[in-house]
């Protein structure tokens, strides 16, 4: 029997008289009352005073009825001795070290913490938690091959092809120890592949090994707490055992990378949605939740049935469908029976369903965007929740810009047998143009266009007869000619007798002189082909004849 103290307004006392005390010594602004030695699991009050209400405290535990797991001690409670140091994983029945680099175990019986890395409590699940790292520092090397992961041989294999539920909860401690990370969920074909690395601390992960396979991976950041994790698996083969780790991704985060992992479910398809589903429309009026038929234990005669959100009885909450909605949380359902025997039914995670969605539009100047109710003329990013249909949130950021009349000017050239593009709009000869553009959002845009040829020259003629004046053929062009990067001379049955590359362009003591192999060629016309590299970096062709003359 406790003896309590306690402080009440006249309304708190009579409630308190009804429901918790069993005597009351004297009514004073300072009241003496006994309070239950035991918690009452159905009243939403701290009976016991010990900070913990209905089924969250242990004197309303109840079994949970939970389908069986291939996971064996999913909790990690069960240990063949209690860990006294870090790296005894081993102590932590049916789980083994996935990796060369030993993960750590932590219970209440035993060692529990690192001093910079304290286990975040409560644990999701009992007493025990194991640890892993993703990377260490050695002196002031970062180690980011060293990765732990835990592993463990299933009860029983996952079919190739079907589908299963994971869960579980990553702890975290402060963020300095415990930065964002990536964790990852291993399947393995045979129990022989743990641990993986053969000896080698410096592995890494699991990726290059053909009997790993990743079957889920999420992105967490967390600050002395505990993440869920729940998604869905379909193995492409058969899988025998599970590893538990850090990602792939190498860490540089400072100090040592340090998580922690409890609670690790997997359930087949048929276990699914549990005792509790949802019953018609999210967010409409009729939304409900209903303890479903199948769930036999929740309908045999003379069976009490009491509602709970996060572990706290909902009043009047004792049917097969709740009266109505509480909100977004963890929702049980809890049995007893005459014989005083209780089941507690699986979690119920509800959250109010929502969407997120990002724009980015554009208005004219002088233009406007409706958000909502909200007519917007600035550009900015604004942030509004909608209501859908059925009533769920909507949630939008829009990234607004407002465009003014676009107004520029282009001076560029093409080659004669170029075409040059503005919108859907060619050109493909000089001139001056006035091209009125739409952007996407509507608004006209003027663009000037003045257009010219690149300018290259080749003379019709020349003679080599060392007199100083068109002794050499070379083609030149403006300073959009950047150089003459081959130039190739035919005879007219088409051999080739001259070939040359990088040519100044211009240049009057460079390029073909008539000679071929040493020896003058006799008069005639030749046909030159050259390649012309211009401003723009383009190589153009450039090709005509030129009559050698004596």
């Amino acid at each position: 029997m406790k003896m309590i103290f306690c402080r009440y307004t006249f309304f708190e006392l009579k409630v308190l008289i009804r429901q918790i005390c069993v005597g009351v010594i004297i009514l004073y602004p300072m009241t003496l009352c006994i309070a239950q030695s035991t918690e009452l699991c159905a009243n939403g009050l701290d009976d016991d005073q010990d900070g913990l209400i209905d089924i969250q405290d242990p004197d309303c535990s109840c079994s949970l009825n939970l389908p069986p797991s291939p996971i064996v001690n999913p909790s990690f409670e069960h240990h063949s001795c209690c860990p006294d140091a870090q790296a005894q994983l081993n102590c932590a029945e049916g789980w083994e070290d996935a990796s060369e680099p030993t993960p750590d175990y932590f219970h209440m019986c035993g060692w529990q913490e690192f001093p910079s890395y304290q286990v975040p409590l409560p644990m999701p699940d009992g007493e025990a938690c194991v640890g892993f790292r993703n990377g260490q520092f050695e002196g002031a090397v970062m180690e980011t091959s060293w990765k732990e992961y835990v592993g463990t041989c299933l009860s029983y294999p996952l079919k190739e092809g079907e589908r299963y539920l994971f869960e579980m909860y990553i702890g975290f401690g402060d963020e300095r120890h415990s930065p964002p990370n990536e964790f990852t969920f291993w399947g393995i074909e045979s129990c022989d592949d743990l641990p993986f690395g053969n000896g080698d601390p410096s592995f890494g992960c699991p990726a290059a090994i053909t009997a790993y396979h990743r079957l889920g991976h999420t992105w967490l950041e967390g600050d002395q707490e505990w993440k869920r994790v729940l998604f869905e698996v379909i193995p492409e083969v058969e899988i025998n055992a599970i590893a538990i780790g850090p990602g792939c991704l190498d860490s540089m985060a400072k100090p040592n990378p340090y998580y922690f992992l409890d609670n690790i479910r997997l359930l087949e398809k048929s276990d699914y949605e549990g005792d509790i589903r949802l019953l018609n429309e999210p967010c409409s009026p009729e939304e409900r939740l209903l303890v479903k038929g199948d769930s036999d234990f929740f309908f045999q005669i003379g069976n009490r049935l009491q509602w709970y959100k996060d572990g706290v009885a909902i009043p009047g909450e004792t049917g097969a469908i709740l009266v109505r909605m509480y909100g977004n949380g963890s929702y049980q359902v809890r049995i007893e029976a005459m014989d005083g025997e209780c089941v507690l039914s699986q979690p119920f995670e509800y959250v109010r369903p929502e969407s997120y969605t990002e724009l980015q539009f554009a208005i004219c100047e002088g233009g406007s965007y409706q958000l909502g109710e909200e007519v917007l003329t600035e550009e900015g990013v604004y942030l509004d929740t909608l209501q859908t249909i059925t009533g769920c949130d909507s949630i939008v950021l829009l990234d607004l810009s407002v465009e003014s009349e676009f107004l520029d000017s282009i001076h560029t050239r093409i080659f004669p047998s170029e075409s040059y593009q503005i919108g859907s709009r060619r050109f493909d000869a000089p001139g001056e143009y006035e091209v009125l553009l739409e952007s996407t959002g509507g608004c006209d845009s003027i663009i000037y266009l003045s257009l010219s040829y690149y300018e290259i020259f080749a003379p019709s003629a020349f003679s080599p007869n060392g007199d100083g004046i068109n002794d050499y053929f070379s083609l030149t062009g403006g300073e959009e000619v950047i150089e003459i990067s081959q130039l190739k001379i035919f005879n007219r049955w088409g051999n080739l007798v001259y070939q040359v590359e990088g040519l100044s362009p211009g240049a009057m003591d460079d390029g073909w002189d008539g000679m071929a192999k040493g020896r003058p060629l006799p008069e005639g016309v030749y046909v030159y082909v050259a390649s012309v590299l211009f401003d723009d970096g383009k190589s153009r062709r450039s090709a005509g004849s030129i009559v050698l003359m004596k």
